[in-house]
């Protein structure tokens, strides 16, 4: 096993930020103003307006500087004299702890070590650690049995999506290792009663949902159907209240937007909101998601999580596949950061495998 690198990125008492970094030599503490990260927080709308074709794709130098910009602001001091000791194949471990916008904000995700190649890292994980009290400790389930939800939402009146190519790669990620010990059922028109009845009748380890999402009033909300087929809104205190509770353990949310929103207010960001009701590990979109990614990160994801148990290190491989995949020699990706990992503290490993 290579070295291991773990850096954790905490609130403060005062306006700034703690970096906490330890390895098997020792540990180093060091500090993130907030000042410097306020910049970066704009390189979300940079994001967004690039997805909607409102400005320039970003070149391969863009997209390193941002991620350069992250690692300088967090890594000072003894915190970046320990990771300058360690070797260029240590696993990097970096998780975001804090209930303050100015971080919450800021697309991590993007950040960049120089020891390594530019893009993403299957020796580089990103979570966003979410605090939360009065939950038991996860416990890893047994992957020779699990239940798996798909469910789809298409409403007439939005997008079409590719639910098919989707649903493939999902069953295709789950087949392929739990022949007989996967039920997966697929719910292709969810309406509020038949998600209702889906969730509460029957005990499910994983809940996928594909659809649409928005932000309205600094709210997510995901973008179900009604009787006619048309969108009906469900919030983040809807959801909340339906899946909480339950025997989760992860939650994938292929909508976009279903990890943004006010992040200053209560029960307003899903992802977030979600594992602060008791979810162990939600995977959501921090920005507009295109089509196109949706198919490929889950295979890679269900696949690699299946094989390790271990999600953080799952969800850096989908992000690795889905950049070699949507990537050229001269237009970058940028796909690859759009998913979030949200989780409770010490949920990494989700499946004993």
């Amino acid at each position: 096993m290579s070295d291991f690198f773990h850096l954790a990125i905490v609130d403060s008492v005062g306006g700034d930020f703690i970096a906490y970094a330890r390895t098997d030599a020792g540990a180093a503490f060091g500090e993130c103003k907030a000042k410097d990260l306020e910049s970066l927080k704009s390189f979300r709308e940079s994001i967004e307006k690039v997805l909607q074709g409102e400005t320039k794709p970003f070149s391969a130098p863009d997209l390193t500087n941002f991620g350069s910009s992250l690692f300088d602001c967090s890594l000072n001091g003894e915190v970046r004299e320990l990771y300058n000791g360690m070797p260029a194949d240590s696993y990097s471990s970096i998780e975001i702890s804090s209930r303050k916008p100015s971080l919450l904000e800021i697309p991590w995700e993007y950040i960049q070590f120089p020891k390594s190649a530019f893009g993403p890292s299957a020796a580089r994980s990103v979570v966003r650690v979410v605090p939360t009290v009065g939950f038991g400790k996860v416990i890893p389930k047994k992957v020779s049995k699990l239940n798996v939800l798909f469910a789809v939402s298409a409403p007439i009146d939005q997008g079409l999506i590719s639910w098919v190519e989707v649903q493939q790669s999902l069953e295709d990620a789950f087949l392929a290792r739990l022949s007989d010990g996967v039920k997966i059922d697929v719910m292709q028109i969810t309406t509020k009663a038949k998600l209702t009845e889906a969730i509460t009748s029957k005990k499910y380890d994983v809940f996928h949902f594909l659809g649409h999402g928005e932000v309205s009033n600094g709210v997510t909300n995901l973008l179900l159907v009604d009787d006619q087929n048309r969108t009906t809104q469900v919030s983040t205190t809807q959801f909340c209240q339906l899946l909480s509770g339950q025997s989760l353990s992860l939650v994938v949310l292929s909508a976009c937007n279903s990890g943004s929103g006010d992040f200053d207010s209560p029960h307003a960001v899903l992802a977030k909101s979600l594992v602060e009701c008791g979810i162990p590990a939600v995977i959501a979109s921090q920005v507009s998601l295109p089509d196109a990614t949706v198919a490929g990160f889950t295979g890679s994801l269900y696949k690699n999580l299946l094989a390790t148990g271990d999600i953080d290190r799952a969800v850096s491989i989908a992000r690795v596949s889905l950049a070699f995949e949507l990537g050229s020699s001269s237009a970058p990706s940028l796909e690859w950061g759009i998913p979030v990992l949200y989780r409770r503290n010490n949920s990494g490993r989700l499946l004993e495998v």
